[in-house]
């Protein structure tokens, strides 16, 4: 039965709209997210998805009702209600229908834009080692393939390479994808693994 909330938000028993229920374009999906909630990323995992809404997994689901911002890769930033909660587990209700088949798209749209893994902001140091010359950076920003490094200049895009973060985690093999002024792109050379990504967004 709709609780006093449920009516309150327009949803129904199952927790999502009466003109969303019915949403055909549904898919399931494991992939990395990000909620962006009273200002503060979050890492999670988005289960399935529709163009009304989706479900994920993450760490202190918030409470039914809270407004959130939602991403990963094929959806740019978009607002989204959370619908119901169960453990670590939440639905979101999108303000808007999104497009479910461009999401996990990995190719260019008409535009030339390429969807990608949502980014979290770090603020960390760590150890760049390029042709065994060791360098300390500033972790700006990271996703599940690759990383911003500032404070490191003068490396040619290519350059192979290895990232040590610390805290017992495996360096990170990759290469120079671009550079700017005193900034880095590190593309990984395989995808970081989920512990590894939560352990390094904190």
């Amino acid at each position: 039965m709709a609780t006093m909330m449920d009516s309150a938000l327009g949803y129904a028993a199952d927790g999502f709209p009466p003109e969303r229920r019915s949403d055909v374009r549904h898919k399931a999906v494991l992939a990395v997210g990000k909620l962006i909630v009273g200002g503060h990323e979050r890492f999670c995992l988005v289960r399935d998805i529709s163009s009304g809404g989706m479900k994920v997994e993450t760490t202190h689901a918030p409470e039914r009702g809270t407004l959130v911002t939602v991403e990963m890769r094929g959806l740019a930033p978009c607002r989204a209600r959370v619908a119901w909660r169960d453990g670590e587990l939440a639905g979101l209700m999108f303000e808007e229908q999104q497009d479910v088949e461009v999401i996990g798209n990995r190719r260019a749209d008409a535009s030339g834009w390429h969807a990608r893994a949502p980014r979290f902001e770090v603020d960390r140091v760590a150890e760049l080692r390029v042709d065994c010359r060791p360098k300390i950076v500033e972790v700006v920003n990271v996703s599940v393939g690759g990383a911003r490094l500032r404070g490191v200049s003068g490396f040619d895009v290519n350059t192979a390479g290895q990232l040590l973060l610390g805290n017992g985690l495996a360096p990170l093999a990759g290469f120079v994808r671009w550079n700017a002024e005193d900034d880095i792109g590190f593309k990984f050379a395989t995808a970081i693994d989920r512990k590894s990504l939560m352990a390094l967004i904190g």
